[in-house]
């Protein structure tokens, strides 16, 4: 019975983000940069906490973000997470509003040896473009330059991991991740005098290979009750295998405004190449206080300098992120529903790797989230958070960006593998 259902849910994993990778992951203007606009930031109970992960070891949650906490897995647990956003975008006298949602996550992980080693699998989304800008530049009483960009696609990731205990408070783990998906983007100029020829380049990355991240967790028990949980991540450099197909080509209006193509300047069809993904660590603290309450940490760095895309540069900058938060419960082990009910707030701060115009974008906001008891037994919940923040300035003309987004995750708990004992 335990297999039937472990064959069905995986198939659910593998199948569901079908679905999911023809979402619209990333409405950002932003997201024409670089890879786009990196969208995991935690599953919903972290999301609540600021995003706090490094550190995180508990039975009964995934850590996607630290793989040695899959050591620690003693029952099975199935992840799974949405999101909705309300975008608020500014630009000088011009302001705009976006809906977005998407899925965040769908994660199973189980014991291989109960308490020393576990296994995690499932899908995560990595990065997300999503933009459609215009804009107009005269160039004289009679002649007007008109250019628009637009960006769709991402790239996703299908994960294995597994912890292990080298010692009973060292654990050492290792994600290994399909990347996988095609960014699709276009560049039109064009001349409202139809004597000058425009401009049009279409460009379709795509990227199918695998990368790696490793992570360490020490847990030692304190005096007083104290638990204290020191975590470390890490991913080193990695060139990953791509294909992109280019196309650049003069183009005409005709009498009646319809284009068509006069020169090709420039065509690669599937050119082979290579995407640089960074340097990335990380390194995180968490204290907790009799399973009551607890309070974490997290500092992250990547290097987003070294990122590059068919040897080409986006000019992009190193970045770090800091976030702290905390959560409260007033009896895990409580006989009612409110007493087992779990309270949550954190607070971020980030660098993005863009840099515009001598603008180093930022990206803050607060958190607050719940966690609400569904089984009394294993602690199967549902999380509930709720980001505010902002990304950008209205500085040099550049584009603000005001977010509200409410994530929600379902975390079912149950032991599949304990064998039965009879009298």
């Amino acid at each position: 019975m335990n297999r039937n259902k472990l064959l069905i849910v995986s198939l659910l994993v593998l199948a569901l983000p079908l679905f999911g990778s023809a979402q619209t992951s990333s409405v950002s203007p932003y997201s024409r940069f670089g890879p786009g606009d990196l969208l995991f930031k935690g599953f919903a109970h972290q999301r609540g906490m600021g995003g706090t992960s490094i550190a995180e070891v508990n039975v009964a949650r995934l850590n996607f973000s630290n793989p040695a906490s899959y050591a620690y897995d003693s029952l099975m647990v199935f992840e799974i997470g949405l999101s909705g956003e309300r975008i608020f975008l500014d630009q000088g006298n011009l302001s705009s509003k976006k809906w977005n949602a998407k899925l965040e996550y769908l994660v199973i992980g189980l014991p291989l040896v109960r308490n020393k080693m576990g296994l995690a699998f499932g899908f995560i989304p990595y990065s997300g473009t999503g933009y459609d800008i215009e804009s107009s530049t005269t160039i004289d009483s009679s002649n007007v330059l008109s250019t628009s960009y637009k960006g769709a696609g991402g790239y996703n990731r299908y994960f294995i991991g597994t912890g292990l205990k080298l010692t009973p408070k060292l654990a050492l783990g290792i994600n290994a991740s399909y990347l996988f998906g095609s960014l699709e983007q276009s560049r039109i100029a064009k001349y409202s005098n139809t004597d000058y020829f425009g401009t049009r380049v279409k460009d379709n990355t795509s990227i199918g290979d695998f990368m790696f991240d490793a992570g360490l967790s020490y847990k030692t028990p304190l005096k007083n009750g104290y638990t204290l949980s020191l975590g470390a991540t890490a991913s080193i450099s990695q060139q990953l295998k791509a294909n992109r197909t280019l196309l650049w080509e003069n183009f005409k209006l005709n009498s009646i405004g319809i284009d068509f193509s006069r020169d090709t300047i420039e065509y690669k069809e599937k050119e082979q190449g290579e995407i640089v993904l960074p340097l990335s660590v990380g390194f995180g603290m968490q204290l907790v206080k009799d399973e009551k309450w607890l309070i974490q940490s997290d500092v992250r760095y990547t290097e987003w300098s070294s990122y590059e895309s068919f040897r080409g540069k986006d000019s992009l900058k190193n970045t770090f992120r800091v976030s702290l938060g905390g959560q409260f419960v007033r009896d895990p082990r409580g006989t009612t529903f409110g007493q087992r009910v779990q309270y949550r707030a954190g607070i971020y701060y980030g660098t993005s790797f863009l840099n515009i115009r001598n603008n180093t974008l930022v990206d803050q906001g607060i958190s607050i989230g719940f966690g609400l008891p569904i089984r009394k037994a294993f602690q199967s919940m549902v999380n509930i958070a709720i980001e505010a923040g902002q990304m950008g300035t209205m500085d040099d003309n550049l584009i603000r960006e005001r977010y509200v987004r409410a994530v929600i995750g379902l975390t079912f708990n149950e032991v599949w593998f304990q064998k039965r004992r009879f009298d």
